[in-house]
């Protein structure tokens, strides 16, 4: 693992912690904070790769949240929607604890690999 500079640490742990907030005040926007912070800070790969993993990964929970809430809402003609919509929230507590996790792993100079969205980290080194 490349050293980061505190600078880059506080960074890379904001670009993981910003998703979390943002997926549970609004779930379908917690992509927005890694995004951004992605592209201002395109000179530092550590961080882009940081951003672009939790960009993934918000994109992918919010997906599925959305996913859930459509299937629910197309089965519940068959008294099951309520079912999908309560698997609904799988997703999203995924989506705000697993980041905390990061952010923490992060500030702690460890790398961090989001279950579902792969190994962003290894391509660059």
């Amino acid at each position: 693992m490349n050293q980061l500079t505190t600078q880059d640490r506080n960074w890379s742990m904001l670009a993981h912690l910003s998703g979390g907030v943002l997926m549970f005040f609004a779930p379908s926007l917690g992509f927005i904070a890694p995004a951004v912070i992605g592209l201002i800070s395109q000179d530092k790969p550590e961080v882009v790769a940081h951003a672009r993993q939790a960009f993934r990964f918000q994109i992918a929970m919010t997906a599925t949240i959305w996913l859930l809430g459509m299937a629910g809402t197309m089965m519940s003609c068959f008294m099951v929607g309520p079912l999908f919509w309560l698997l609904g929230f799988i997703p999203w507590i995924a989506g705000v604890l697993l980041p905390m996790t990061a952010a923490h792993r992060v500030n702690n100079g460890d790398d961090f690999n989001y279950p579902i969205t792969g190994n962003e980290l290894r391509r660059l080194r």
